[in-house]
């Protein structure tokens, strides 16, 4: 289930999540981030950088909000474009959290893919929708999700992460609109 911030904070104070008072504003000001991640990714037209999107927002995670055990997560997503036509991928990355009760939520630092359907696993999304998606493409589907879970696995152990101009450009965004933000430091 894709969340916003606001609605991740209400559920782990009714699920009784212990986080600390500086976790939850961190998760109120992380909230303002992803805001700010989609306004950047639709001035400049970003598509296909969900592995830079989570990397930005994943290490600001685990450095400020480590009781989450936030991770990086393959995902498989339907992604309506208009006109009654969606795409299918299972080569997107989203943030998901290792910590009770809340290790089936996600978000999703990436604007394009910010009203699409996200499912956690190829058995989730077939039980939601059968194989009449896959027709034609469930090898180039599987082996996708295969890559991409591996991309995910290794960001998450903190290797192969890369330091890269966009990431750079976009932390700089970010700073630029809350300067005084003690997570960007």
């Amino acid at each position: 289930m894709v969340i916003d911030l606001g609605t991740y904070i209400a559920t782990t104070k009714t699920n009784k999540m212990e986080i600390t008072a500086k976790t939850q504003s961190n998760l109120n000001t992380i909230s303002k981030i992803v805001d700010i991640m989609y306004e950047y990714q639709m001035e400049n037209n970003i598509t296909k950088h969900c592995a830079y999107n989570c990397f930005v927002l994943f290490s600001i995670l685990k450095h400020h909000c480590p009781e989450l055990q936030p991770k990086v997560v393959q995902i498989w997503a339907i992604n309506a474009k208009g006109n009654n036509t969606f795409g299918i991928t299972s080569r997107h990355l989203v943030i998901g959290f290792d910590y009770p009760p809340n290790k089936d939520d996600y978000i999703d630092p990436s604007y394009e893919f910010k009203n699409a359907d996200l499912y956690g696993s190829f058995k989730h999304f077939k039980s939601v929708f059968g194989n009449e998606f896959l027709t034609g493409n469930a090898k180039e589907l599987i082996e996708g999700a295969i890559e991409f879970q591996q991309y995910a696995k290794k960001m998450t152990e903190g290797k192969g992460l890369w330091r890269d101009t966009y990431c750079v450009e976009l932390l700089d965004y970010i700073k630029k609109k809350l300067p005084n933000c003690e997570l960007l430091v």
